[in-house]
């Protein structure tokens, strides 16, 4: 077992995610956000199916700087519930979880 998660969220647009990306490596919360700037997702809101183009973050970050992330998104994202999941890393390259922790000190 490792110390890495890798988090995801998602984002209305690329403004958005360019925006949280940056807070979270600037913030030294995050060794590295990755923006996938095109997806489609469906859900139910309000009892009605919705189909919205949204941006997917792929935050890669210590365990340790999971609740200061959440945090962030508590107070920094536009939607009113904001998807946030965390996956804890069974196993990592030692010289990336070097780098990694590295990168939020």
């Amino acid at each position: 077992m490792s110390d890495a998660s890798l988090c995801c969220t998602t984002t209305a647009n690329l403004k958005d995610a360019k925006k949280l990306a940056k807070r979270l490596v600037t913030k030294k919360l995050a060794s590295c956000v990755q923006v996938i700037p095109k997806i489609l997702s469906f859900y139910e809101w309000d009892g009605a199916l919705q189909e919205e183009s949204e941006c997917l973050l792929l935050i890669k970050t210590p365990q340790y700087c999971v609740e200061e992330i959440k945090d962030l998104l508590r107070a920094e994202h536009t939607y009113e519930v904001p998807e946030f999941l965390v996956f804890e890393a069974s196993d990592a390259l030692e010289e990336y979880l070097g780098w990694m922790q590295e990168a939020v000190e």
